[in-house]
């Protein structure tokens, strides 16, 4: 089977969520990928089940909230948060977490990732994902603030999510990163990357990647899902323009991926 193409909630948090699963499926998204946020609907299995039958969406995956305006969200702790992410993905028997790396200040968290993860792994269940992160720019400097969340610590994984805005502001070749990685990589968050050093998520096409030739790239079998992450930016908020918007950047996903052939 292809992955599936899918639409992340999480540039979509402005909305309702019951209107952002309306606009992911009015773009043509095959799945959604969830965000969990502030928001009761996005923390509750029951809520979600009744979203993705409405709107005849399947979750493809749910993203842990580990972001700065989700840092109290399922708790402060991150191994909290982790086990609360994978008791919603059993409930709901979504197959991929997404989750980042552990923060340098995070010792505990990097301790689990390091000793425990595979074990947790081991016993079955969704595939926990890590996601590369990048280095910020101090002043002349590029500090990275998570630990394992460049390429070749990411090598110590077993199942990952790869990001290609994120590549991007690491300076690293999208293409080159896939097929280094690609045996691991289970779920993509697609966007494309303005430049400047910015994590921008822009809408593809409207930036500086590579992405037609990225995309041609993907064709492991293991590759499950493929998510938009894109922000739309403050001057396209209507649900039309949105879907427009979104639609257009599936639309290249569909011309550039490749067709698995049946074994």
């Amino acid at each position: 089977m292809p992955p599936k193409l899918a639409i992340s909630t999480g540039p979509l948090w402005r909305l309702e969520l019951d209107r952002a699963f309306e606009v992911v499926k009015a773009a043509g998204a095959e799945g959604v990928e969830v965000l969990v946020t502030q928001s009761s609907q996005t923390q509750s299995p029951n809520e979600l089940e009744r979203l993705a039958e409405r709107h005849d969406l399947p979750i493809v995956a749910v993203h842990a909230p580990q972001m700065l305006l989700t840092r109290s969200v399922f708790s402060t702790n991150p191994l909290e948060k982790v086990r609360r992410t994978a008791e919603l993905c059993n409930a709901l028997d979504v197959r991929t977490i997404v989750l980042h790396p552990p923060y340098v200040w995070q010792p505990r968290y990097a301790l689990w990732v390091l000793h425990e993860l595979e074990n947790v792994l081991a016993r079955g269940g969704p595939a926990i994902t890590m996601e590369n992160m990048y280095p910020v720019h101090v002043g002349n400097r590029r500090l990275r603030f998570h630990r394992f969340g460049g390429l070749g610590g990411l090598e110590r994984f077993r199942y990952l999510t790869l990001d290609t805005s994120h590549l991007a502001v690491a300076e690293e070749n999208i293409v080159d990163a896939y097929r280094k990685l690609s045996d691991k990589v289970v779920h993509v968050h697609l966007s494309d990357n303005r430049g400047k050093g910015r994590d921008s998520h822009a809408p593809l096409g409207r930036g500086v990647l590579p992405l037609e030739d990225f995309v041609q790239a993907l064709d492991n079998p293991g590759l499950r899902s493929i998510a938009l992450e894109v922000e739309p930016g403050p001057n396209v908020d209507t649900p039309g323009e949105l879907e427009r918007l979104f639609g257009e950047s599936l639309e290249l996903v569909r011309r550039n991926l490749p067709v698995r052939k049946s074994t």
